[in-house]
């Protein structure tokens, strides 16, 4: 993941209250195994997701204390767009006499758009009035990654968010 921010004080005496917009851009890959056994068959499968996206977080932060080292909180919402997105699965099924039937399912497809809430805790260390380092565990709340009809799904992620503002 890379990206860029833009951070706007909206007072002019305190940075209290700011508003962080950012733009990211990402590519994930997601492999899971799943096995289920039932009386008669055990079915076996390799899931892939891969996907590229932007997502762009908008936020309100509120920073604590003065001085060099800062503490803050923020709370927003963010939206996601993925450029390009597949998934995969492969497996097997294996009956009770052991014979081994293999398959392929191409049935999900992957959302265009997400979109959410997000929340986070972190720390800015000033060096100078316009440079900073930030770390930030930040955790997004959204719609689902799937896309089918009948199957209701949602996203929950953390993020370690590591930030130098130069400018």
């Amino acid at each position: 993941t890379a990206g860029i921010f833009y951070n706007r004080h909206l007072g002019r005496k305190s940075d209290l209250f700011s508003l962080q917009c950012e733009i990211l851009a990402f590519k994930t890959n997601v492999y899971m195994y799943s096995e289920t056994v039932q009386y008669t068959s055990t079915t076996r499968s390799d899931i892939n997701i891969s996907y590229t996206g932007i997502k762009i977080p908008v936020s309100l932060r509120l920073t604590f204390l003065e001085g060099s080292f800062k503490p803050f909180i923020n709370a927003g919402v963010f939206t996601m767009a993925n450029l390009g997105g597949k998934y995969t699965r492969e497996g097997e099924v294996e009956n009770s006499i052991h014979v081994v039937r293999p398959f392929t399912d191409n049935s999900l497809a992957v959302n265009r758009m997400i979109s959410g809430v997000l929340g986070g805790i972190g720390l800015k260390k000033e060096f100078t009035p316009k440079q900073s380092l930030s770390l930030e565990f930040r955790a997004e709340y959204g719609t689902g990654i799937y896309e089918k009809d009948g199957l209701k799904q949602n996203t929950l992620s953390f993020n370690v968010i590591a930030a130098i503002d130069l400018f």
